[in-house]
């Protein structure tokens, strides 16, 4: 199967228009690392002529925003089959200012050893293809999951993650995720807080607020959504305990 890599990241969206002309809906942001199944592609155009407005159409085998059908700058992607570059060719690499096709799983961030002998790197995704990293769940590496099963809590919320993401088309900036003590209780978290075991997030989402962001995130959320009182009202909870809100 085709897979379409993203390089930089970039907008998938559904015109061959600037994002900034598109509605939420119908756009989402990709980001640099992220990788998609493809169904099929077509209008790759000659890349010695881009004028930097060029796009590829793509259809996805799995839907984004309940949508198969995306266009994305060309400039921004390479699509692999296999280990075979369809696109771009290494000659419009080479006459271009495009970028060099640089997709291989070569993470440059600190080794994390996570329980059973797992080695992981800061940036590489927590999920294939995701946008939440291993460093964002584990404060930067410092806090190493203590066992298998925070890793298991800690993968089933990146998955929830990334559908909320996909739903809401902008970048999801993690505050918050796997807290350990004595890092709990020196926020001031609760004793029996889901962020205790890796099973909560605290996220931001750059022009929403706290309850604007929970008021289109709850109707679907499997677990907790809550918002934070005083100065941390633009901060939204998110967790994979028993389904509650609180402040919403």
């Amino acid at each position: 199967m085709a897979t379409l890599h993203i390089v930089k990241s970039t907008w998938l969206k559904q015109s061959a228009v600037q994002s900034s002309g598109l509605s939420d809906g119908n756009k989402y942001a990709a980001s640099a690392g992220q990788i998609f199944d493809l169904a099929s592609f077509e209008s790759i155009e000659d890349l010695t002529k881009d004028d930097g407005d060029s796009h590829v159409k793509i259809f996805l085998a799995e839907p984004v925003k309940e949508k198969r059908t995306w266009y994305i700058f060309q400039r921004d992607v390479a699509i692999m089959d296999g280990d075979r570059v369809l696109f771009p060719s290494p000659e419009d690499d080479e006459r271009t200012a495009n970028r060099k096709l640089a997709i291989a799983h070569d993470y440059s961030g600190i080794v994390l050893w996570l329980p059973g002998g797992r080695k992981v790197h800061s940036d590489e995704p927590i999920i294939k293809s995701g946008n939440f990293s291993w460093g964002e769940a584990s404060h930067g590496g410092e806090r190493i999951p203590k066992n298998s099963q925070t890793v298991e809590r800690i993968t089933k919320l990146a998955i929830a993650l990334q559908d909320a993401r996909a739903a809401i088309g902008r970048p999801f900036r993690i505050t918050s995720w796997y807290r350990p003590e004595p890092f709990n209780s020196s926020v001031g978290g609760a004793s029996r807080s889901q962020h205790l075991n890796g099973g909560a997030v605290d996220i931001v989402v750059e022009g929403y607020s706290g309850a604007q962001l929970a008021r289109k995130i709850k109707p679907f959320w499997p677990g907790g959504v809550g918002i934070y009182p005083g100065n941390r009202k633009h901060i939204l909870h998110l967790d994979i305990g028993t389904k509650r809100s609180w402040g919403v």
